[in-house]
């Protein structure tokens, strides 16, 4: 699987895929190992505000990567 970004939190990483469109984000424990819990956004403001809800996120990381999607996007069109 090719994500496009692996954002670390306190005790667990975040992995971003996209897929037709979808921003899939895979929850995983501390280790990158085992997947807990996942999500699809529809938008990047959801994926956006879904990165930084939880505690401690890693606001430099994510907003980056919203900068890097929206740049792409504008760039394509999609």
């Amino acid at each position: 699987m090719k994500y496009e970004t692996w954002l670390t939190y306190s005790n667990m990483s975040i992995a971003v895929q996209i897929k037709e469109g979808l921003y899939h984000c895979s929850q995983f424990g501390s280790n990158q190992e085992k997947k807990k819990d996942s999500k699809v956004c529809s938008s990047i403001v959801e994926l956006k505000f879904f990165l930084l809800s939880y505690p401690n996120a890693p606001k430099k990381d994510i907003l980056a990567f919203i900068s890097k999607l929206e740049a792409k996007k504008s760039v394509t069109g999609k």
